[in-house]
């Protein structure tokens, strides 16, 4: 396995797009050995638009030639159309494949690259030459990896142990220049997908709500948004420098029968803890 130096990127959609563009910012890999494909010339447009060094195609079986890595980052349906577009253009030996697209296990991506193995396996036959298979791993951002603040978790077909080899150590590099790491089993990428990726959307929810409550007290809405921004940025400073636990800094704010105690007596009352814990629940099924 060579050193991983161009990535090229298959998906110019939101998540795909975030990936390229929090790549380019970073130092691991150089804007100009990234590439980048799309169905449409206008989803190129915007990520040209931003780094002009990305190279673009419409053309999957072109962009993934030479590339030491390949991330696939289409929607579920449609990657089995996408493997079988590309499996006969990459090098084993010297092509990585990255998925971020959800619910696909390794099982699945693996019979898609490999579909006679696939059906020899099935047959019971048991035949299949490690030296010729391609190192498969999942990859489960948020789109704040465009910004480098991303939570990523990475499963690797081999294991967990993979993370501290010479490929994942790579993969671990490009990933962590864009926010924060976890290795786990694929087994707990749903669960990860939940907390991480659906959850940034379960915190801006949250920011949301406290915006349109900020108004409803009589703010404008840019000073609800300003104030909800330097909150929440706080209390993530607090736990990071603390390094302590949500409850721990709830108590530090909480006087028996105070305004933050009424306060959140009324959001429990409401079914808050529950409705945040069931959405998290409903994101693994």
């Amino acid at each position: 396995m060579n050193t991983i130096r161009k990535v090229t990127v298959i998906g110019a959609g939101n998540m795909g797009g975030a990936i390229a563009c929090g790549m380019a910012k970073g130092s691991v890999i150089r804007p100009e050995d990234i590439t980048v494909t799309a169905r449409t010339p206008a989803s190129l447009d915007r990520i040209r638009a931003v780094y002009p060094e990305i190279t673009v195609f419409t053309d999957n079986r072109t962009a993934v030639g030479g590339a030491d890595l390949i991330i696939i980052a289409v929607k579920p349906w449609q990657i089995e159309s996408v493997v079988e577009e590309i499996r006969g253009c990459v090098e084993p030996g010297r092509t990585v494949i990255a998925s971020v697209v959800a619910g696909v296990a390794f099982r699945q991506l693996s019979s898609m690259f490999y579909p006679v193995l696939a059906e020899e396996d099935a047959g019971g036959s048991g035949r299949q030459n490690a030296q010729e298979r391609l190192p498969m791993y999942r990859i489960i951002p948020n789109t704040a990896v465009s910004i480098g603040c991303s939570t990523t978790f990475i499963a690797s077909e081999a294991g967990p142990d993979c993370a501290g080899d010479a490929i994942g150590r790579q993969i671990d590099a490009i990933f962590r220049e864009m926010g924060d790491v976890l290795w786990v089993e694929e087994n707990m990428l749903d669960a990860g997908m939940a907390l991480a990726s659906c959850g940034i959307a379960y915190a801006l929810k949250y920011m949301e709500a406290s915006i349109r409550g900020g108004i409803g007290l009589g703010f404008t809405e840019e000073e609800a948004r300003r104030a909800v921004i330097g909150t929440v940025e706080g209390a993530v400073s607090l736990l990071k420098s603390e390094g302590s636990m949500p409850a721990r800094e709830i108590d530090k704010v909480t006087t028996p029968g105070g305004y933050t105690f009424k306060g959140l007596k009324a959001m429990e009352d409401n079914g808050f803890s529950e409705s945040v814990i069931a959405g998290l629940n409903a994101s693994c099924k």
